[in-house]
């Protein structure tokens, strides 16, 4: 039912922009990715993780921008019946509109968005190429986003800029299907200075929980962005460490998070970067957590760009006074070569994962195509 709402917001939306700004930038892009087959430590009935197919449209003019994304997956695994016996399941499941969303701005210094938030440039992570609040991975930590899924951006000069956003969309969905969430207003403003970078304050769901930020992203030293921020909740908040596999779900838990990262963009097409994020305090019974992550990539020609990411992430989540409480370690490589020939482009990789004494692999591909 969560996604049938956004589906059918999202047609409407959509029909409405094509019908009434016929002039504009519209490409559509389609992407074919698999990790094979997975080795190592895993459930043998499910040694085929799958292949995921996702769509993505993007319009954009000078008064509207949209994104619909849709994508789901071709699983096939081994089902045990009552005897022991393996029965093959083949199928499609996750059928979801991820990134999609629809912006109009009908006068020149007001954006209004729906289905989208809008993120302080200090809240990016180089090596996960994503936002603090983007995605799954983090959870109760939502502090990079100064708007919500409708939300409102004022620039009352060039340098301002001034967001204010609630999450009714998605809590009349979540109402709808039992699941508990409340509404969360959010608040924040983020101000570009010359030759430095930008500052930005961020309040995140002040009727309930109180989420305060400040984050800063720093330009002035040459090929090099440096991003930083500083998170408080009154209540323990989690998020989730990063896995390139999801062989195991850690999380940092507490109520400061502290994000930080680095990215070099250098001579010869060479971009090296860095990630930190750690929950800095003990938090009644929780401990440090930290996860860091580091990746290098280099353009050898128009064509092909080989790079790769490590994660390494501590997870000290156990209860100190859990007799099976150990610090868990998790170790994530990705090592991948990109090549480019037309309309399309071409990746293929392999990913590591160490968990302890458990060890996973994986061979990836993909193939995306854009027109």
């Amino acid at each position: 039912m969560k996604n049938f709402f956004k589906t059918l917001s999202l047609i409407l939306l959509l029909s409405l922009v094509w019908g009434a700004f016929a002039q504009g930038d519209f490409s559509i892009e389609n992407k074919l990715e698999t990790d094979t087959f997975i080795f190592g430590d895993y459930d043998e009935n499910h040694r085929f993780p799958g292949i995921k197919e996702t769509l993505t449209a993007d319009y954009s003019s000078d008064k509207v921008d949209a994104k619909l994304e849709m994508s789901f997956d071709f699983f096939a695994y081994n089902q045990l019946d009552a005897d022991y016996n393996k029965k093959l399941i083949i199928g499609v499941d996750d059928f979801t509109f991820t990134e999609s969303y629809f912006k109009l701005r009908p006068i020149e210094k007001l954006q209004i968005s729906f289905n989208s938030r809008d993120y302080v440039s200090g809240a990016y992570f180089p090596v996960m190429d994503r936002y603090m609040g983007v995605g799954k991975d983090f959870d109760s930590w939502d502090s990079g986003n100064y708007t919500g899924d409708i939300g409102f951006l004022f620039k009352p000069m060039d340098n301002l800029s001034l967001g204010a956003g609630i999450n009714l969309l998605s809590y009349i969905v979540n109402k709808y299907d039992d699941t508990e969430e409340n509404i969360h207003l959010n608040f924040g403003a983020e101000y570009e200075l010359e030759k430095f970078g930008s500052i930005a304050v961020t309040l995140n769901d002040v009727a309930n929980h109180f989420e305060v930020a400040g984050f800063a992203k720093i330009t002035a030293i040459k090929n090099l962005d440096i991003y930083g921020g500083l998170s408080f909740q009154p209540d323990s908040a989690y998020a989730r460490i990063p896995s390139l596999l999801y062989f195991t779900n850690l999380y940092m838990n507490g109520k400061f998070l502290l994000n930080a990262g680095l990215e070099y963009k250098g001579v010869d097409k060479l971009t090296l970067g860095a990630d930190l994020m750690t929950n800095l305090f003990i938090v009644k019974d929780w401990t440090y957590d930290l996860y860091t992550g580091l990746k290098a990539e280099y353009q050898i020609n128009d064509d092909f760009k080989v790079g790769g990411k490590t994660y390494l992430s501590f997870d000290f989540v156990d209860y100190i006074d859990d007799e099976d409480a150990r610090y868990k370690t998790l170790i994530s490589l990705y090592p991948e070569v990109e090549y480019k020939k037309g309309s399309s482009t071409f990746t293929a990789g392999l990913k590591f994962e160490f968990y302890g004494d458990k060890f996973l692999g994986a061979i990836p591909l993909s193939w995306k195509y854009s027109f």
